[in-house]
Protein backbone atom coordinates (compact mmCIF):
# COMPACT_ATOMS: atom_id res chain seq x y z
CA UNK A 1 0.00 0.00 0.00
CA UNK A 2 0.89 3.75 -0.65
CA UNK A 3 1.80 6.10 2.17
CA UNK A 4 3.07 9.58 1.39
CA UNK A 5 4.82 12.21 3.44
CA UNK A 6 4.36 15.48 2.60
CA UNK A 7 7.02 18.36 3.26
CA UNK A 8 6.94 22.38 3.15
CA UNK A 9 9.15 25.28 3.58
CA UNK A 10 8.93 28.99 2.40
CA UNK A 11 8.61 28.50 -1.42
CA UNK A 12 8.92 25.03 -1.90
CA UNK A 13 6.66 22.01 -1.30
CA UNK A 14 6.82 18.53 -2.15
CA UNK A 15 5.38 15.11 -1.59
CA UNK A 16 6.98 11.41 -1.08
CA UNK A 17 5.32 8.48 -1.92
CA UNK A 18 6.77 4.74 0.43
CA UNK A 19 5.22 1.44 0.50
CA UNK A 20 4.55 0.30 3.33
CA UNK A 21 3.06 -3.52 4.13
CA UNK A 22 0.03 -4.48 5.91
CA UNK A 23 2.14 -6.54 8.20
CA UNK A 24 4.63 -3.38 8.81
CA UNK A 25 1.55 -1.55 9.86
CA UNK A 26 0.18 -4.74 12.41
CA UNK A 27 3.89 -4.93 13.79
CA UNK A 28 3.36 -1.44 14.54
CA UNK A 29 0.31 -1.92 15.98
CA UNK A 30 1.69 -4.74 18.47
CA UNK A 31 4.47 -2.50 19.01
CA UNK A 32 1.80 0.71 19.87
CA UNK A 33 -0.10 -1.28 22.10
CA UNK A 34 3.37 -2.77 24.08
CA UNK A 35 4.59 0.61 24.62
CA UNK A 36 0.67 2.35 25.78
CA UNK A 37 0.64 -0.87 28.43
CA UNK A 38 4.19 -0.83 29.81
CA UNK A 39 5.18 3.13 29.31
CA UNK A 40 8.52 1.98 28.08
CA UNK A 41 10.28 1.30 25.13
CA UNK A 42 10.18 2.45 21.28
CA UNK A 43 7.55 1.36 18.38
CA UNK A 44 8.96 1.97 14.91
CA UNK A 45 7.29 1.32 11.84
CA UNK A 46 9.65 1.30 8.88
CA UNK A 47 9.30 0.53 5.39
CA UNK A 48 10.90 -2.77 4.05
CA UNK A 49 13.43 -0.76 1.75
CA UNK A 50 13.89 1.83 4.80
CA UNK A 51 13.30 4.76 3.23
CA UNK A 52 11.01 5.78 5.82
CA UNK A 53 11.40 5.35 9.62
CA UNK A 54 9.05 6.85 12.13
CA UNK A 55 9.49 6.04 15.84
CA UNK A 56 7.17 6.69 19.23
CA UNK A 57 9.09 6.33 22.16
CA UNK A 58 8.51 6.97 25.75
CA UNK A 59 10.80 9.06 27.14
CA UNK A 60 9.48 10.30 31.02
CA UNK A 61 7.33 7.43 32.13
CA UNK A 62 6.34 9.37 34.98
CA UNK A 63 4.85 12.28 33.28
CA UNK A 64 3.47 10.01 29.80
CA UNK A 65 5.60 12.28 27.59
CA UNK A 66 5.98 10.31 24.12
CA UNK A 67 8.79 11.55 21.58
CA UNK A 68 8.08 11.17 17.47
CA UNK A 69 11.15 11.03 15.86
CA UNK A 70 10.98 10.17 11.80
CA UNK A 71 13.00 9.71 9.22
CA UNK A 72 11.94 9.84 5.17
CA UNK A 73 14.90 9.47 2.65
CA UNK A 74 14.00 10.61 -0.75
CA UNK A 75 13.49 7.41 -3.00
CA UNK A 76 15.71 7.47 -6.66
CA UNK A 77 14.76 5.77 -9.81
CA UNK A 78 16.60 3.08 -10.19
CA UNK A 79 19.72 2.80 -11.91
CA UNK A 80 19.25 6.88 -12.85
CA UNK A 81 19.92 8.62 -9.67
CA UNK A 82 16.82 10.92 -10.42
CA UNK A 83 15.05 11.59 -7.45
CA UNK A 84 11.32 11.23 -8.95
CA UNK A 85 9.30 12.32 -6.43
CA UNK A 86 10.51 15.38 -6.05
CA UNK A 87 9.54 19.20 -7.46
CA UNK A 88 12.53 21.24 -9.13
CA UNK A 89 14.30 22.35 -5.75
CA UNK A 90 17.17 21.98 -3.77
CA UNK A 91 16.74 18.22 -2.76
CA UNK A 92 18.27 16.00 -5.14
CA UNK A 93 18.61 11.98 -4.62
CA UNK A 94 19.73 10.75 -1.15
CA UNK A 95 18.14 13.95 0.71
CA UNK A 96 16.57 13.07 3.96
CA UNK A 97 14.06 14.80 5.33
CA UNK A 98 14.39 14.69 9.18
CA UNK A 99 11.85 15.50 12.56
CA UNK A 100 13.55 15.04 15.55
CA UNK A 101 12.74 14.84 19.76
CA UNK A 102 8.40 16.17 18.87
CA UNK A 103 6.57 15.52 22.37
CA UNK A 104 3.59 14.53 22.74
CA UNK A 105 1.52 12.79 25.99
CA UNK A 106 0.75 9.15 25.63
CA UNK A 107 -3.09 9.71 26.14
CA UNK A 108 -2.38 9.72 22.28
CA UNK A 109 -1.35 6.47 21.35
CA UNK A 110 -5.19 4.92 21.92
CA UNK A 111 -6.50 7.04 19.13
CA UNK A 112 -3.18 6.31 16.67
CA UNK A 113 -3.55 2.79 17.54
CA UNK A 114 -7.28 2.69 17.04
CA UNK A 115 -7.06 4.77 14.02
CA UNK A 116 -4.69 1.88 12.81
CA UNK A 117 -6.53 -0.71 13.92
CA UNK A 118 -9.35 0.59 11.74
CA UNK A 119 -7.63 1.33 8.28
CA UNK A 120 -6.37 -2.58 8.45
CA UNK A 121 -9.65 -4.39 9.30
CA UNK A 122 -11.46 -1.90 6.91
CA UNK A 123 -8.78 -2.19 4.20
CA UNK A 124 -8.31 -5.80 4.54
CA UNK A 125 -4.86 -5.64 3.55
CA UNK A 126 -2.96 -8.46 4.28
CA UNK A 127 -1.06 -8.24 7.71
CA UNK A 128 0.99 -11.66 6.82
CA UNK A 129 4.52 -11.68 6.28
CA UNK A 130 5.34 -11.84 2.89
CA UNK A 131 8.86 -13.36 3.93
CA UNK A 132 6.83 -16.68 6.15
CA UNK A 133 6.89 -19.97 4.20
Amino acid sequence: MACEVRTAAPGYSASIEYTLLGYDVARFVDELHRLRKTLAGTAQLVTFDELLDVRLSVVDAGRGTVRLDLRAQVPTVEGSGAAPSLPPGPFGPNTQFVVTGLRTDQSYLADIIQELERFLRESEVSVESPWAG
